[in-house]
């Protein structure tokens, strides 16, 4: 199928907001073939897309109204905070820079770097689709809008701010050098400034390393990438309902967020071969490698609404709903 109709498939699954997108793009192209002047086609495109934005507001206004999407968000932030809870490398580091701190101490430390941990388990746990039944569309506007607004709070406010905190707990815990350096790096360098603060220092910031500029990029990345992971999580499953047990689909709906990840990483030693010296280190003062990794993770949605063969079938003997 054609990108646009697997696009509105994923965007818009129910009937009703299906015809209705269906026919404004019948519109759109029924205008743009009368058009007889450059100043008549542009006015069709413009026309066109702000139809093309109410049908897309209209639905996510319904959507958010809806109760299966609260009940979908409130779901994957549960299980966000229980993910960041079991989060092994936070516990590990916790439990090797604590030995003979005090127990409040300890427990103090642990939460923060719980909370520090959100923004990823968030991600992940939006790629899975915790919430969703099997067979039934999730409302994927409304997911994506949620996403992209609590990402912006986790990492433009709160992450900064257990940053902060961190800060503070390593002005008064006697640690060791390797326990003040791991904390040092993730409370530190800018880490601790919330978002409208850190923007005036990235725009008249200047050929600093891992500076502003960088970390700004990095949270932009962090609030683009929960919307993608839900588009991308979406598709996964849509395209492995019915051939396998859902919990196996949602799986691999995290899944291809981390390889899409990992593919961004790998991508850049490939790419910066290309790329003149001096523009590929400005391109990694913008994080670019994470910028890859988003960008993997888009072209896999787009790969997968694209698949002739993306439509959920039966479900498979012996597999589980």
């Amino acid at each position: 199928m054609s990108a646009r109709t697997g696009f509105a498939a994923l965007l818009f699954p129910d009937g009703a907001s299906r015809r209705a997108i269906d026919e404004t793009l019948a519109d759109w192209r029924e205008e743009r073939a009368r058009a007889a002047s450059v100043h008549g086609r542009l006015r069709v495109e413009v026309q066109g897309c702000l139809s093309i934005l109410r049908v897309v507001l209209g639905q996510t206004a319904r959507e958010m109204t809806a109760a299966t999407s609260w009940r979908v968000f409130g779901w994957t932030v549960v299980f966000t905070v229980i993910a960041a809870s079991l989060n092994p490398f936070s516990w590990a580091y916790a439990a090797s820079v604590t030995a003979g701190v005090p127990i409040g101490e300890t427990l103090r430390l642990r939460g923060l770097l719980i909370l520090n941990s959100l923004a990823l388990a968030f991600m992940l746990v939006s790629a899975a689709g915790v919430g969703q039944k099997s067979r039934q569309p999730g409302p994927a506007l409304a997911g994506v809008t949620l996403s992209f607004l609590f990402m912006l709070l986790v990492a433009g406010w709160l992450v900064p701010a257990t940053n902060h905190l961190l800060r503070i707990e390593l002005s008064t815990l006697n640690l060791e050098a390797p326990a003040r350096a791991y904390l040092s790096a993730r409370a530190g360098a800018g880490n601790d400034l919330p978002l409208h603060e850190l923007l005036p220092k990235a725009i008249v910031e200047r050929n600093t390393a891992f500076g502003a500029q960088w970390i700004v990029s990095e949270r932009l990345v962090l609030m683009l990438a929960a919307p993608a992971g839900v588009l991308l999580g979406m598709a996964v499953r849509r395209r492995l309902d019915g051939r396998t047990s859902w919990r196996i689909a949602q799986s691999a709906g995290a899944a291809a967020l981390i390889l899409a990840a990992i593919a961004g990483s790998y991508l850049w030693p490939l790419l910066s071969r290309f790329v003149p010296w001096t523009i590929a280190v400005r391109l990694e003062r913008l994080n670019v490698v994470s910028w890859l990794g988003l960008a993997c993770a888009c072209a896999a949605v787009f790969v997968l609404v694209r698949s002739s063969n993306a439509e959920p079938r039966a479900t498979a003997p012996g597999a589980k709903a």
